[in-house]
């Protein structure tokens, strides 16, 4: 039985989405995006090295050229989501001397525990299996969604992604993207399959299970 009290629920949800901004997010916005990224992906060995250093890596791949990174606010200005994509994702991850010295900086001792350690050395024996992982790979990648908990299931997944593959389209890919997820990561591979993502296998690097998804833009 429908109610008023739901009515006025719906209601509300429904101005505080419309109230949502788009924006490019500032030097001052990135540790907390870095802070949603790492509620979103907790086991990511970004997530584990900090929020300097995600806040560091994250900018870094947003401000390339062949990236697009968007962000969404509240009337508050409160965060409420952010999506990252790249036209490389080689080329996106390519990093300056003096930019991974910052990067050593910002891990600071995190840089020394084990599981750092472990997925170091997880990824230097398995070189070779990550590399012939990779030659399937689409070039262009949606790195990642991540949306503020008060703001799931209101579809705002959904707009990110109409934004990001107008922007693929606007830069002449014309045929399928990569996503890759955690394996442990229910709730972002239950969202990559509904939004049309073709699941193609469960490859391991640095000692993790992955997930590979091509989303089709035709």
């Amino acid at each position: 039985m429908y109610t008023a009290s739901q009515g006025g629920v719906r209601c509300g949800l429904k101005k505080l989405m419309e109230s949502l901004v788009f924006k490019t997010p500032e030097k001052h916005h990135w540790r907390e995006i870095a802070r949603l990224i790492a509620d979103s992906i907790p086991n990511s060995i970004v997530s584990h090295l900090g929020v300097p250093f995600a806040a560091l890596y994250y900018e870094h791949i947003a401000k390339k050229p062949l990236s697009c990174c968007y962000a969404v606010f509240d009337a508050m200005n409160n965060l409420a989501g952010v999506s990252i994509a790249t036209l490389d994702r080689t080329q996106s991850r390519k990093l300056t001397l003096i930019l991974k010295v910052k990067l050593f900086c910002a891990a600071n001792v995190r840089i020394l525990s084990l599981k750092t350690i472990h997925w170091i050395l997880s990824g230097f024996f398995n070189i070779d299996e990550t590399n012939n992982n990779e030659k399937g790979f689409p070039k262009a990648e949606l790195m990642v969604i991540a949306i503020a908990p008060q703001y799931r299931g209101q579809h705002l997944s959904r707009r990110f992604l109409e934004k990001i593959e107008k922007f693929f389209k606007e830069n002449n890919v014309n045929n399928t993207y990569l996503i890759l997820t955690e394996y442990s990561n229910l709730k972002a591979n239950r969202l990559y399959g509904r939004i049309g993502a073709k699941f193609i296998k469960t490859n391991t690097y640095h000692g993790k299970k992955i997930n590979e998804w091509h989303k089709s833009l035709a």
